[in-house]
């Protein structure tokens, strides 16, 4: 499960260019499983951790201040 953050402050810090990337490194949209069923994906308004948007959670982990680079490495290890 991945989940990006799009409240206000992950918003404000990029999170539509993480939501892209996550997006496109799995080939899916928010809201869609992939194809091997190995992630699903979600936009969520707040994972609850504002003081360091943006955020996605990957498998459960907090990935502060993601970088969409960031967000897309840490897909890549886990495939």
């Amino acid at each position: 499960m991945i989940r990006v953050g799009d409240g206000t402050n992950c918003h404000l810090r990029g999170a539509s260019r993480d939501i892209e990337a996550v997006g496109g490194a799995l080939h899916i949209s928010p809201g869609e499983t992939s194809e091997d069923g190995a992630f699903t994906f979600e936009v969520v308004y707040c994972p609850g951790a504002c003081a360091h948007g943006s955020v996605a959670l990957i498998v459960g982990q907090i990935r502060r201040q993601a970088s969409e680079h960031d967000v897309v490495d840490k897909i890549g290890l886990l495939q």
